[in-house]
């Protein structure tokens, strides 16, 4: 009778265990807004280190995200995790040469932050999509700018999913 009681405590904690993750995202802010805020400042800074703490690692896509996800989130079936970041990686470094080589080194304030389409939530995640902000440069300019595709959150841990054209 002792020996079914502890197989069943011991599978109950293995369940919980399994179940019940403690996701930790590295660097986090504690809202899109401030990621987006993070990621212009890094772009008009050049500094890449700063952007890629903002920046989803590999390792939080793969062992966090994507098990909440996987193939539903991408027209292509039998697509991995790995394959899947390095298409988002690809994407985003592009991306973030155009904004490199427009906003480095300018003087500018962000205004008007929002995403556009619903949040999309996948476990414990919410993703934002579709987000876009106005650019106010020194000299009054207005620009739109919508190439912050994803920012990623599990309850105030935020970070950048995905840059895009």
């Amino acid at each position: 009778m002792k020996l079914i009681k502890w197989l069943c405590f011991g599978c109950f904690s293995v369940v919980l265990f399994f179940c019940n993750k403690q996701y930790q995202l590295e660097n986090s802010k504690i809202s899109k807004e401030d990621v987006i805020l993070d990621v212009m400042s890094a772009i008009r800074r050049d500094n890449l280190n700063d952007f890629n703490k903002i920046l989803l690692s590999r390792h939080e896509h793969n062992e966090y995200f994507w098990p909440n996800i996987g193939e539903k989130f991408h027209a292509d079936k039998g697509i991995n995790a790995d394959i899947a970041y390095d298409m988002m990686l690809a994407e985003t470094n592009m991306r973030l040469n155009s904004l490199l080589g427009f906003y480095k080194g300018k003087v500018f304030e962000i205004k008007n932050i929002q995403c556009s389409r619903p949040v999309e939530n996948y476990g414990p995640f919410s993703l934002y999509l579709g987000c876009n902000f106005d650019v106010i440069l020194l000299n009054g300019e207005v620009l739109k700018e919508r190439t912050l595709n994803g920012v990623i959150c599990l309850n105030k841990q935020c970070k950048l999913y995905h840059l895009k054209n």
